[in-house]
């Protein structure tokens, strides 16, 4: 009983202090943006050794959420944290730039998962007109830092962001289909 009382002892720090709700951090370049959507400031990084309580804390509370549409919104959330987590580890350097990468490309997964929590959603009828608008203006935001990325890269990483801005275009174009027609 001690054990399960002190792991949620410890999510609930983690959760109040790794920055998965909507704090807001400008972003650490420097170059203007385009889209107006501030992205989640990340917490924890992927780089250090206590990210994978985060990770699990994340997993657990989307074990949780059973409403499409706030999974939907959960999985956006993530999304938007992985992709702003990409762009500080970019920020550290070049060593790293492997590692964002692959933070991008869950990022993508995150929001994949999200899209599908809305089509769910709207075959079950709940009004998604208010998350697919965000979703969209997310996925410009996506497409636009992951052009980012690439203008700082070459080789194999800069190949696999190609990959990732093509999944965040093909993305965007099934959350428009989505929208309501007004």
């Amino acid at each position: 009983m001690r054990k399960i009382l002190l792991g949620f002892l410890v999510l609930a720090m983690f959760s109040f202090s790794t920055g998965t709700g909507f704090a807001q951090s400008p972003s650490p370049s420097a170059t203007p943006t385009t889209v107006d959507y501030t992205l989640p400031y990340p917490g924890i990084l992927p780089d250090n050794p206590l990210y994978f309580i985060k990770a699990l804390r994340d997993q657990v509370i989307s074990f949780f959420i059973s409403d499409p549409l706030k999974k939907a919104q959960f999985d956006l959330l993530m999304s938007d944290v992985r992709l702003n987590a990409a762009v500080y580890l970019y920020a550290k350097g070049e060593s790293k730039y492997s590692l964002a990468e692959t933070t991008v490309s869950k990022g993508e997964n995150y929001f994949f998962n999200g899209v599908q929590m809305l089509q769910s959603a709207k075959q079950q009828g709940m009004d998604i007109s208010s998350v697919t608008s965000t979703m969209i203006t997310s996925s410009k935001k996506h497409q636009e830092v992951i052009t980012q990325l690439l203008a700082k890269s070459s080789g194999d990483i800069k190949s696999r962001l190609k990959g990732d801005l093509k999944r965040a275009q093909e993305l965007q174009k099934t959350v428009e289909s989505l929208k309501p027609k007004q």
